[in-house]
Order: structure tokens, then sequence, then C-alpha cells
């Protein structure tokens, strides 16, 4: 995204304010919930929480049952026993609207700012909404904005985990602003030239972040269903189990696999297949939209429990045609004792978990 920095610092603005103190990055996923505290001005790692949640107690970003899941945050919080006080959370991209607008030129802010919720209150035909936005453009009587729109409710609903837990919320993000943020970062500070895609596999989406010249230029998510592959899979070699009975079903898979109990290839090809057709989806896009062309030698990361699947980064090698990498390696100097198993996972709470800290 063209703006994403600008974003960003709305972001801060629209939400709790830019200066917060520093925090635990708290995701809140559909098949866990993980918690990220940082060294002071640092990525590396000084502890973590990963815990997995039932079948659909979150899906697609909405959270099906509150208090269920403020009783598992306020869990892990105990037993993280951070020095920090406050958490960052992120709603769902699903819960945000960017918009482009031409708007006059007023002579304060207030005026604008009210004529801005006009406009978004027509188009949107709704007043339940938190907006802010950034001048992109001024010309003699007229500028460019680009505004960011949050549903009210869906900021409400992720305040309330943190309200029943009696947790204070230093900052709310979006999930993938984030997540740019982190690899802009992390790409700048590596020296990193190349163009790259960036593969998040989760349970229910799939996303795709593309980057060139060390920023982020273009983000595209698609929605997945893996729950009925995996449980699939698992009464087919192990019938003597109750699905009902296993929480971490991730794990609970990973295991019958390196036992020989599970081939992985029905669920592999079908991830290969998917993320096959989003990285279709952003090089289109990306050269519609952005009229930026990828190179034939262009890397993808991958991400994401699911992308530890085995086969599924050699599958979407070959059929790519192009190098591909586990995310990890970027953060994995720094935490070492951490298995890629894990920290692979923490990277959407470890981007949260930047606010307030001076990086980079």
């Amino acid at each position: 995204m063209k703006h994403i920095i600008k974003l960003f610092q709305i972001l801060k603005k629209v939400f709790l304010g830019y200066e917060t103190p520093p925090c635990v990055g708290v995701d809140i996923g559909s098949a866990s919930i993980k918690m990220v505290e940082l060294c002071k001005d640092s990525l590396k790692i000084s502890s973590y929480s990963i815990k997995a949640v039932a079948k659909n107690l979150v899906v697609h970003g909405v959270i099906n049952n509150i208090e269920q899941v403020s009783e598992i945050i306020l869990s892990q919080w105990q037993l993280l026993n951070s020095k920090y006080t406050q958490i960052a959370i992120a709603i769902p991209y699903n819960a945000v609207i960017i918009k482009d607008m031409v708007t006059p030129k007023f002579k304060t802010k207030y005026e604008l700012d009210n004529f801005v919720l006009k406009q978004l209150i027509q188009e949107l035909d709704t007043d339940d909404i938190d907006f802010d936005y950034v001048i992109t453009q001024e010309h003699l009587n007229e500028q460019n904005i680009l505004v960011i729109v949050a549903k009210k409710e869906k900021i409400e609903e992720y305040q309330a985990v943190a309200q029943i837990a009696d947790i204070s919320i230093s900052a709310i993000d979006v999930e993938p602003f984030a997540i740019q943020y982190l690899f802009d970062k992390l790409l700048n500070r590596q020296q990193f030239s190349k163009q790259m895609i960036l593969v998040d596999i989760g349970l229910t989406r799939i996303r795709a972040y593309a980057f060139e010249k060390q920023r982020h230029v273009y983000f595209n998510e698609i929605n997945v269903d893996y729950y009925s592959y995996i449980e699939n899979a698992i009464l087919n070699s192990a019938k003597d189990v109750a699905l009902k009975d296993i929480i971490d079903i991730n794990n609970f898979l990973v295991d019958l696999i390196n036992q020989n109990k599970i081939n992985p290839n029905e669920l592999t090809d079908v991830i290969v297949a998917d993320v096959n057709k989003l990285l279709q989806l952003v090089k289109s896009n990306l050269l519609v939209e952005k009229k930026i062309s990828l190179s034939t030698d262009y890397d993808i990361y991958l991400m994401g429990g699911n992308s530890l699947i085995p086969g599924v980064l050699r599958k979407i090698s070959n059929l790519q045609h192009v190098k591909v990498y586990y995310a990890d390696e970027f953060i994995s100097t720094l935490n070492k004792n951490i298995a890629r198993s894990d920290l692979i996972r923490l990277i959407p709470a470890m981007s949260l978990a930047m606010w307030g800290q001076q990086i980079g």
C-alpha cells in the first residue's frame, strides 16, 4: 500500500495515540492465542505464550465467545508475568475500510473532520464508526485524503476481551498493517534488495504481502477452511480419537505425521493450490494496480503454523519456480532459543509488541 507508513501512523492516532508505553503483543487467532514480550528496544523475545483455542471460538476475526477468550488471555497473562502492564491487540482487516476522498480546503481541522464524517455517514449509511485520515495531495481549492474507517462494534468487541480479563490496552492496530510495518523494518535493517512475497498460511485465511525495495507495496488475502481436511485425516488414521477432545489440532496433526500415521499429501496439495491461487492474484493486481512486474528471481517467505506441514514449502517452490524460505529466518538470530515451530507462529504477536519500543 502506497501510504503504508503514514497509514500506520494514522492508526496510532485513530485508536489510542502515537506514543504508548511498551506492552505485550497479543495475537487472537483462529487456531491459537499468542503473547509476546520483547526485550527493551529489540526484536529479541524475552517471553512468550501460545495457547490453542477450540474450533469456532474465533473465526475470520470474529470472537464467538468473548468470556471464554478473555479467560484464556487472563490465564496466559498471569503465566507470562510480564514486566509490562499493558497489551497491544489487533482488529481484523475486514473490520476497516480504506477510502480515497477529495475534499474542499477548510480553515480548521474541525471543519474538515465534520465534512469527512458527514460524507462517510452518507456513503456507509451508519454513524457507528471511528475514522482518521491523512492528506496525501493538496491543490488550489481542494485536497486528496486517505481515510481509515473502523467499525466501532469490532473495536469494542476486542476491547471487551481485555476489559473482562482486567488488562489495560496500550494500542489497537489492524492485523496486516502491523505485519507490514515489522517487515518494512526487517528488510531495511538487513538491506534486503530483492522483491519478496510474504505468505501467511493459517487455518482460516491465507495472506500475501508484496515488498519491493524494502517496502511493502501490496496486500491481499483469501478465506480458507482447513479444519475439515485435518479432521478427516485424523479420523482416517486414529479412529479411536474423539475430535471434540482435541484442542490443539495443528500439533496433534504434526505428531501423527511425525509418527508416520498420516500421509499429509492431500492437505499439502490443497494448501499449495490455495497459495498458488493467491499468488496469481497478487501478481496480476501488482501489474494492473501498481505497474509492478515481479522478476523471475523474487523470493517467497512463509509464516503461520500450516506452512510447516511437510511438503508445503517444497511444492510451492517447485510450482512457482522460485526459492522459498521460512520467515523466521529474519528474526531467528536474536531468538535462537525458540523453536521454529513456535517462532514462525509468533510473528504477528511480535509485530504488535513493537508498540512503545524504539526499534530501527
